[in-house]
Order: C-alpha cells, then sequence, then structure tokens
C-alpha cells in the first residue's frame, strides 16, 4: 500500500513537469494527452481597443444622427407653423363664406377702380399755364422791393386770409389732386394695403403705390440745379423754367398756381436769423416755426406757404413759395412740403 501511494506521488511530480503553459502561444500541453488553449496577451489588447472604438464610433453615429434629426424638426415646425402660420382646418361652411367674402372684396376693388377712373378723369391735370399768375406775383413784389423781383428773397406772405380744402375722397390728407400725380386711390387711404397710409408714405419719400421708393414712381422726377447746388423731387406732369438769369426758378403747376424758388447770396447780414427778420421787418423770431430737414435749417411763415432755408455749404438763402392765387385752393400743399423735404445737396 505505502508502495502504490509513492508510485501514484512519482506520477504526479512527473505530470506537473510536462506542465508548460506559455504565455503568448495559443496551445499549450498539460502531461501526454491533455491541451490548454490560451488566448494571446497581444490579441487580448487588441480585441479591447476594437471595442473601444467600435463604440465610440457607435455613439458618435447616435449623436450625428440625432441632430440631423432635431435640424429637420426645427425646419419642419419653422416652416409649417412660423412662417406661415398654423394651418387649421376648415368647414365647407366657412370655406364658402371666406369664398364669398373673397369676391365681394375683389367686387368691391372693381367698382373702387371704376369710380376711381371717372373721378381721375373728372380731375384731370390743369396743362394750363401759369403765366399770368406768375407776372402778377412778380408785379406785386416789384412795387414793394427794390430788387430783381424774380431773385428777390422779398415775398408777399399770407396774401390769402382764409385758404380752400381741396377735394379728399378718403380723407387720408392727401388731395384728390394729388393722388391723381402720385396715381393712388382717391378712395382708400392704403393704396398698396401695406398698413401705412397714403400721406405717411408720400411724406417720408415713399410711393404710396408700391412701398418703394417715392423717386421710382411714374410720376416723380428728381431736378438738379448746379446753379443752386442742390435737387429736389419735383412732378414730371409739372414744367420747371429757371427765369432772371437762373436765380429763380418756376415750377408751373396750372390751375393758375405756381411754386417759386429761389437762391440768393446772403452777403449784407452776419447770420441766416438776421437776414430773415430783417426782410420780414420782424424783431424776433417765433421758435414754433422753425424747421429743421437733414442738414438743412430753417424758418416758415404763419401759413406754411412760404419756406426760408439756409443752404448748408453755401450759406445761399434758399427760398420755396407756394402761390395760390386767386383761387385760394391749397390743390398741392404736400407735394410743395416734401419738394423741400426731398432736397439734397449737390457738387456746384
Amino acid at each position: 500500500m505505502i508502495e502504490e501511494n509513492k508510485e501514484i506521488n512519482q506520477i504526479s511530480n512527473q505530470d506537473k513537469n510536462y506542465v508548460n503553459i506559455v504565455e503568448g502561444e495559443e496551445e499549450a500541453n498539460l502531461g501526454e494527452n491533455i491541451t490548454i488553449h490560451t488566448m494571446p496577451r497581444r490579441y487580448k489588447a487588441t480585441e479591447v481597443t476594437s471595442q473601444k472604438n467600435s463604440a465610440k464610433g457607435t455613439g458618435f453615429i447616435i449623436l450625428l444622427v440625432g441632430f440631423i434629426f432635431l435640424v429637420f424638426a426645427f425646419f419642419v415646425i419653422y416652416f409649417s407653423f412660423i412662417k406661415k402660420g398654423p394651418q387649421f382646418d376648415v368647414s365647407p361652411e366657412i370655406n364658402e363664406t371666406n369664398q364669398s367674402n373673397d369676391q365681394s372684396q375683389t367686387d368691391n376693388q372693381k367698382q373702387d377702380k371704376e369710380e376711381q377712373k371717372t373721378d381721375l378723369d373728372d380731375l384731370e391735370v390743369d396743362n394750363v399755364s401759369s403765366d399770368d399768375a406768375v407776372e402778377k406775383y412778380l408785379n406785386d413784389i416789384s412795387s414793394s422791393d427794390d430788387k430783381d423781383p424774380a431773385s428777390s428773397t422779398k415775398t408777399i406772405e399770407d396774401i390769402n386770409s382764409s385758404f380752400v380744402d381741396p377735394i379728399d375722397s378718403d380723407r387720408d390728407g392727401l388731395s384728390d389732386y394729388e393722388e391723381l400725380i402720385f396715381t393712388s386711390s382717391p378712395h382708400s387711404e392704403d393704396t398698396d394695403s401695406d398698413t401705412y397710409p397714403d400721406k405717411d408714405e408720400v411724406m417720408n419719400l415713399y410711393d404710396p403705390i408700391s412701398g418703394g421708393k417715392l423717386i421710382y414712381n411714374v410720376n416723380i422726377e428728381k431736378y438738379l440745379n448746379k446753379e443752386f447746388a442742390f435737387s429736389f423731387y419735383v412732378s414730371k406732369l409739372w414744367t420747371v423754367e429757371a427765369i432772371s438769369g437762373n436765380e429763380s426758378l418756376i415750377v408751373d403747376i396750372g390751375r393758375g398756381q405756381f411754386i417759386q424758388i429761389i437762391s440768393d447770396e446772403n452777403n449784407d447780414f452776419d447770420s441766416f436769423d438776421e437776414m430773415y427778420m430783417d426782410y420780414l421787418c420782424i424783431n424776433e423770431i417765433d421758435p414754433s416755426l422753425r424747421i429743421t430737414n437733414g442738414e438743412w435749417q430753417g424758418i416758415k411763415s404763419d401759413t406754411g406757404l412760404n419756406v426760408y432755408l439756409e443752404h448748408p455749404v453755401t450759406k445761399n438763402v434758399i427760398v420755396f413759395n407756394y402761390v395760390i392765387g386767386d383761387d385760394n385752393t391749397l390743390y398741392y400743399k404736400n407735394i410743395f412740403d416734401l419738394m423741400i423735404k426731398s432736397l439734397e445737396v449737390i457738387s456746384e
């Protein structure tokens, strides 16, 4: 029995000597018949790194897909609800009502256009020359002024103590005669339906028809005078004539009315205010009558029909006079104001 145990121990020790597990090889021998498969250390490290890189790549792809989805969803929401406004299902009855209202609105617009055409045909632009009114006005000035009446800044202010308001069918502040010049509707205070009243657009030098710049209106152009060193807007339907050696301009607006524009050197006075008070024989200037138009500074009469300005560069006195004649009707007062509003200095 003791001999058998010794023999077994010897066999076990021999078997242990045969065990030779070498890391880095794919298999090792355990005794004669036992084979143990082992994983090389280098292969294990590569496998772990690959798994980590694979996980990172998968995460990045998921984030990228998520971001693209969010961007797509944002644009869908923006164009569907924000830009176009929410869309609602409309019942057939409401649709029929809307269609009826649209048709009614279209019919009303057609009717307005027909009425406008009829009214404008009745108005028409008065192309009758205002020569007689101009001559009378200049003669009246010459009787009270030693200077050349055409070039003198002396004006006859407030000849008429009361004025007649022109026709204003839509009560938007623009006379129907001015609407005719702008080709806007005398029956709508907002011809182009842009929420801005026609008069507000005109007085800010915007076209009441298109909403663009007023200079692009079919009947408006810029008049440039290098002698005066400034430009201004005027209707293409009116005529502008230089008189007295180009020191005075006469804008014939028809209906026996005209606008006179004068440029006179201010050599006799130390300041613009001094000149103004001397010409009008006054001792002080009402602050409420002072006007500022960009770089232009000036003073207007109580009626607003006579405006005195100091040229920002030449320091000449520039005078705008709206002469309404015997009619007393202010057909084009707003256009007179926008002519001054549009003043720009140009190089001589």
